[in-house]
């Protein structure tokens, strides 16, 4: 499986991904949900997903996480990330 951080470069600065958005897709032991959503069929996005999954690799789930984030920061919002938790002994 390739990393997210082996993708090319983005040349355009509203498609590089957020550093914090990064770590979280990195690590993973981060807890994942199920997102389900009715998609135009039009736009052929499992296709396409699959597509970039098998070319590149990266999981379906971060390809889509990776897109969503991008987005929405694009948009103004962004996600209110905890700190995370630290085991004390």
């Amino acid at each position: 499986m390739r990393a997210v951080a082996d993708w090319p470069a983005y040349p355009e600065l509203h498609l590089k991904p957020h550093p914090d958005t990064l770590d979280v897709i990195r690590n993973r032991h981060t807890k994942r949900g199920q997102l389900n959503h009715a998609v135009p069929e039009i736009l052929q996005l499992q296709r396409r997903i699959r597509r970039c999954n098998a070319d590149t690799g990266v999981p379906h789930g971060d390809i889509v996480a990776l897109a969503l984030d991008i987005w929405l920061r694009a948009k103004g919002y962004p996600p209110e990330l905890k700190p995370r938790e630290t085991e004390t002994f």
